[in-house]
């Protein structure tokens, strides 16, 4: 059931922790995880918790940076079926800049987070760069 979530994603990054060495592969992991996350999932809220904690815990990873994220982005977005994964990882990021901010500044969670969506594709990075400037992701 939905109780899975927590422990499928961390499976999830596991995997992909295994290969991140090389972006390719890292992209190819990402989209597995994130489609077998999806596949398994009983309903489409539970398909979107999962995409959103594996989201939140991909942040975290020292891994994550302006080179792979564009990768990450592109992964989720070749998934398919019950949920739409490339809004839920950009609502992540913007996530990450809130959690960011409470802790820093507005300031500064800007200026890491700029920079980490900075080899995003154009419309990608432009909707988080509006969402931290009016302070909220449409």
């Amino acid at each position: 059931g939905g109780d899975d979530v927590p422990d499928r994603a961390e499976f999830a990054v596991e995997m992909i922790n295994t290969h991140v060495g090389d972006p390719t592969e890292l992209a190819t992991f990402v989209h597995a995880m994130a489609q077998w996350l999806i596949n398994i999932a009983a309903d489409e809220p539970t398909a979107v918790r999962s995409l959103q904690v594996l989201t939140a815990d991909m942040l975290r990873r020292p891994w994550i940076s302006s080179s792979t994220l564009p990768y990450c982005v592109n992964a989720f977005r070749a998934t398919t079926g019950k949920a739409d994964a490339a809004p839920i990882l950009l609502r992540g990021i913007f996530r990450y800049y809130e959690i960011l901010a409470a802790r820093t500044s507005h300031e500064e969670a800007a200026l890491v987070v700029f920079d980490l969506i900075s080899r995003l594709d154009p419309p990608d990075a432009h909707r988080v760069r509006a969402a931290i400037l009016s302070g909220e992701l449409e």
